[in-house]
C-alpha cells in the first residue's frame, strides 16, 4: 500500500520457464487509465560518468559552493544508494535512511555517499550547501553482477512514497532510466503533493531520447557543464532540458572513507538541490512556481530563449542568484 501517494502497488513475477527472448514487444500491452497503470519493472541507473579518472585525496574543497550558511529546508530527500553514514563529512549529520534495494543484490554506498556528502556534508575537506538539514534517503540501488549499480521501478517508487510520508518537499532524484506509466502516474501524484523533484537528465549522450523521470513536465531536470558553462559531452538534450548547473569537478566523499570529484548530472542535480536548500520560502511554493523562480535567475545560453541544451539557461550557486531567490 503507497498510502503516502494514495495508491496499491503490486508485482508480478514471470514463471521460471519464461524466456524474454521470447518475447515479441508488440504482446507488452501497458494499461494507463484513469484507476490503474500497469507497466515493466524497467531497470535505472544513477547517473554519473563511471569511466572518468578519480583522484583519491584527502583535502578537497567543495566546488561549487554555496555561499551562505543559511538553511531554509529543514528537511531534504534523495532517492540513492546507501550512505556511507560513518564518513568523518558526516559526523553530526541527521540522517535517516530506508532501505528498498532490490533482493538478491549487493547493497553499494558510493554514489549516494557522493550525493549526501554535496547537500549536508560538513567537514574540513568538505563542506556541502545545507549541513544543518536533516537528510531522507530511500536507498534503491543494488549492484549486480558485473558491478554495475542498478535499481527497479518498484524500488523507487516506494521509496517516493515512503518520503511523501516523511513530509519531504524537496527530493533529489540523481537516476535515469525509461518512461514508466506507473512511474509516471507516482511523479505527478508526489509533485502535485508539493514535492519539489530535482533530477538528472542522464549522460546517454546528445543524440539519446529523453530519459525519466527527468523528461516528466512537473520535475526540475538538470544538464551538467563545467566551470566555464561548456555542456558535458555526455549530458542528453531535449525539449524537457530546464536548467544547466555545475556537474564537472565536483567534489564529493567517497563510499569508503576519502574524498574525490566526478563528472555527470547526478552531481549537476545535487548541486541545485543543494542551492534550493540554502534559499528561503520555497517551502511555500509549488513546484511550478519554484521552476519559474528559477528560470528568472538562469543566464540564457545557447539559442535565445529555450534551448534543448542549457534549457532555461545557467545557474551558478553564487551570492547573486541567492539572493535573487529570496
Amino acid at each position: 500500500v503507497l498510502d503516502g501517494l494514495g495508491y496499491v502497488l503490486g508485482t508480478i513475477s514471470a514463471p521460471a520457464s519464461f524466456d524474454p527472448t521470447q518475447l515479441s514487444l508488440a504482446a507488452i500491452e501497458v494499461v494507463n487509465s484513469p484507476t490503474l497503470a500497469i507497466d515493466l519493472n524497467h531497470v535505472y541507473m544513477p547517473q554519473r560518468d563511471t569511466s572518468a579518472a578519480v583522484t583519491t585525496q584527502r583535502t578537497v574543497r567543495a566546488t561549487p559552493t554555496a555561499s551562505t550558511k543559511t538553511n531554509n529546508w529543514p528537511l531534504i530527500g534523495m532517492i540513492d544508494s546507501r550512505i556511507n553514514q560513518a564518513h568523518s563529512v558526516f559526523k553530526g549529520a541527521k540522517i535517516s535512511e530506508q532501505i528498498f534495494t532490490p533482493k538478491g543484490y549487493k547493497q553499494t554506498t558510493e554514489h549516494g555517499t557522493a550525493i549526501a556528502s554535496i547537500l549536508i556534508g560538513n567537514s574540513e575537506e568538505l563542506e556541502g550547501f545545507a549541513p544543518g538539514a536533516q537528510l531522507f534517503n530511500g536507498a534503491v540501488f543494488s549492484v549486480n553482477e558485473d558491478g554495475i549499480e542498478f535499481s527497479t521501478t518498484a524500488a523507487v517508487i516506494r521509496a517516493v512514497n515512503w518520503l511523501a510520508k516523511q513530509k519531504v518537499k524537496l527530493l533529489n532524484m540523481s537516476l535515469a532510466g525509461p518512461d514508466n506509466a506507473i512511474l509516471a502516474r507516482v511523479i505527478e501524484s508526489a509533485c502535485q503533493q508539493g514535492i519539489t523533484i530535482v533530477t538528472s537528465v542522464g549522460n546517454a549522450g546528445p543524440s539519446a531520447p529523453p530519459l525519466y523521470p527527468a523528461a516528466y513536465e512537473c520535475t526540475i531536470a538538470v544538464t551538467a557543464v563545467n566551470e566555464s558553462g561548456l555542456i558535458y559531452h555526455r549530458a542528453n538534450r531535449g525539449a524537457h532540458v530546464d536548467f544547466a548547473v555545475p556537474g564537472i569537478h565536483i567534489a564529493h566523499a567517497l563510499g569508503t572513507t576519502d574524498y574525490s570529484t566526478s563528472n555527470g548530472t547526478s552531481y549537476a542535480a545535487a548541486v541545485l538541490t543543494g542551492l534550493i536548500a540554502t534559499t528561503s520560502s520555497y517551502n511555500e511554493l509549488s513546484p511550478a512556481e519554484i521552476k519559474f523562480q528559477l528560470s528568472q535567475i538562469a543566464e540564457d545560453r545557447g539559442v535565445v530563449g529555450l534551448d534543448p541544451i542549457y534549457g532555461h539557461g545557467l545557474i551558478l550557486p553564487t551570492r547573486r542568484s541567492l539572493a535573487s531567490l529570496r
